[in-house]
């Protein structure tokens, strides 16, 4: 959910996270066929303090920006992050 999710409402290169006029996750739920889903990983990715471009510290030259936000600032499976300090560090 990651991956469509993060593709069809976030991106990581404006200033306020968000794809311009994106049509949220409403209309996501709508289309998904639950007849077809058999594992479902529920993940998130912190919302950057800043836009993720050629200054940002998770730029890499040759790498779409949601792969270098995804990779850096996304939970994987049996990862552990201090939620807290993540919570803190948004504010």
């Amino acid at each position: 959910m990651f991956n469509i999710a993060g593709r069809g409402w976030a991106d990581p290169t404006r200033e306020d996270g968000k794809i311009e006029n994106a049509n949220g996750l409403r209309e996501l739920v709508r289309e998904i066929d639950v007849e077809k889903l058999f594992y479902v990983q529920i993940v998130d990715a912190e919302r950057l303090s800043q836009p993720l471009n050629e200054q940002h510290p998770f730029h890499v030259d040759g790498q779409p920006p949601r792969m270098s936000w995804s990779r850096n600032e996304r939970l994987f499976i049996c990862e552990e992050r201090d939620l807290g300090e993540i919570i803190m560090r948004s504010f």
